[in-house]
């Protein structure tokens, strides 16, 4: 051993060198130990975090276009409250509406051929070609038998050549009327109205379901409201033109329902007690809501390891808005709770290390 190691031990023996000091720790309590969030504080009894509120899911809704037209008409402002379908703006219309006619148009005509086919005398018809018929042959009945007469004059030379002849023409031209008489009453017999009555009316149901189609695209240029709420903002003003689907009018907003979302570790949610209120506190303007507890994700955040929690305000009043930074104070369970002996024991095992 050196010199100076053997000064150092004397010094020791002989009580000059000052014994060594172990600082105390100071008391702290199984909460602080377990509450790990940066965000969190607690006592024996309470968890109190930082949250932020959102809108509760199908109280919020976008305002947006379908169709590419100028707006025309405003109905509403910022601020209103507006029910579902209540008008927000207008479109200009006149192009749709323009179809909308001609569709009509085109369906009243179908209907006009429809029941005059339905109103044809269909049986009034064939009677007539009956008769029709019947009159053809009786006078080429009546043909043929005046030329057999004539024939047996000419074999005496009673007659002309010439009114044989004439004859012969006036039978053929009975017999051609009695064949076309014959091919109208088959024709009318055999025509297909069913047939062609079902058509008429397969043609009438696609115009009329055109009609639908058409006046449902005529909706799409009165923009209306998806539900009940307020309007947060709109950005629509007459002749003004957006592409469709790029472009947000405004937005709605329900507050009768808001969400609060926090984060907690894993030990901070096995703690918590979910059954009883939970007190949302809006510390700018000292005022306080009861929220109650919806569910903690499967999943934790990436980025922050914590889980998500989603809390739910009901009808809260005054309204609690939306996207604010608020405080949410936690009931914890009782058997989580640290007693004062564990207070005391931590403490004072902290000091015996002296």
């Amino acid at each position: 051993m050196s010199r100076w190691g053997w000064l150092l031990l004397a010094l020791g023996v002989c009580g000059c060198a000052k014994p060594q000091q172990w600082s105390v720790l100071p008391a702290v309590s199984a909460a602080d130990i377990h509450d790990s969030s940066p965000a969190a504080t607690a006592d024996a009894g309470t968890l109190v975090v930082a949250g932020e509120t959102l809108p509760a899911p199908g109280r919020v809704s976008e305002i947006g276009s379908a169709v590419m037209h100028p707006v025309e008409r405003v109905f509403v402002k910022p601020g209103d409250m507006v029910r579902a379908g209540q008008p927000l703006f207008e479109l200009d219309m006149h192009e749709p509406e323009a179809e909308v006619r001609a569709r009509h148009a085109e369906v009243e005509q179908l209907k006009a051929s429809l029941a005059k086919l339905k109103a044809m005398p269909r049986s009034e018809e064939r009677a007539q070609a009956r008769a029709e018929l019947e009159s053809a042959h009786v006078a080429s009945t009546a043909a043929r038998e005046y030329l057999e007469r004539l024939e047996k004059l000419r074999e005496h030379d009673a007659v002309s050549a010439r009114q044989s002849i004439e004859q012969r023409t006036v039978l053929r031209r009975a017999e051609a009327d009695e064949l076309a008489a014959q091919a109208h009453l088959d024709y009318l017999t055999k025509l297909p109205i069913e047939h062609e009555i079902a058509e008429a009316e397969q043609q009438l149901a696609v115009a009329q379901a055109t009609v639908e189609a058409a006046e449902a695209e005529l909706e799409h240029y009165t923009v209306m409201a998806a539900i009940d709420g307020v309007v947060c903002w709109l950005d629509a003003t007459p002749g003004s033109v957006h592409r469709a689907g790029t472009k947000i009018w405004g937005e709605i907003v329900d507050l009768r329902e808001v969400d609060v979302r926090v984060e907690l570790t894993p030990r901070q949610l096995r703690d918590i007690d979910t059954s009883k209120p939970i007190r949302i506190e809006l510390p700018e303007v000292e005022q306080s809501w009861s929220a109650k507890f919806v569910y903690a994700a499967p999943a934790a955040n990436r980025q922050s390891g914590r889980v998500p929690v989603v809390l739910r305000v009901t009808d809260a009043d005054p309204p609690l808005r939306c996207h604010l930074g608020v405080t949410v104070t936690f009931a914890r369970l009782a058997e989580n709770r640290p007693t004062a002996a564990a207070h005391r024991s931590l403490a004072g095992g902290a000091a015996s290390i002296d």
